[in-house]
């Protein structure tokens, strides 16, 4: 009798488990794409940026969020990175004299 439940245990197990894993493997797929879209995305933000720099000479902030339609701290996180790669400069030290030009 035991050997008879071990075995409808064991076979449900094993179902479980193979269902499991043939299922999460397009969750991953979806996952990946969902970051390789957001990646695109983040670079065309970073590119507008520049090109409005280039057409403007000078953003602030809130001109990034208007431009781009994003947070305060996303605007902020753009400007910050495209600072740290060297593309663009920080003038002044903070709040609302702070603007931002092209190197």
């Amino acid at each position: 009798m035991t050997q008879i439940i071990t075995l409808i245990l064991g076979i449900i197990i094993g179902y479980t488990i193979a269902k499991y894993q043939k299922g999460s493997q397009p969750k991953k797929q979806k996952l990946n794409q969902k970051a390789q879209e957001r990646k695109e995305q983040r670079e065309e933000n970073l590119q507008k940026v520049v090109e409005y720099l280039n057409e403007k000479g000078r953003a602030s902030n809130n001109d990034v969020e208007k431009l781009l339609g994003v947070a305060d701290s996303t605007a902020s996180t753009y400007l910050q990175e495209l600072e740290e790669s060297g593309t663009i400069r920080q003038i002044g030290k903070e709040g609302r004299s702070v603007k931002y030009i092209l190197r």
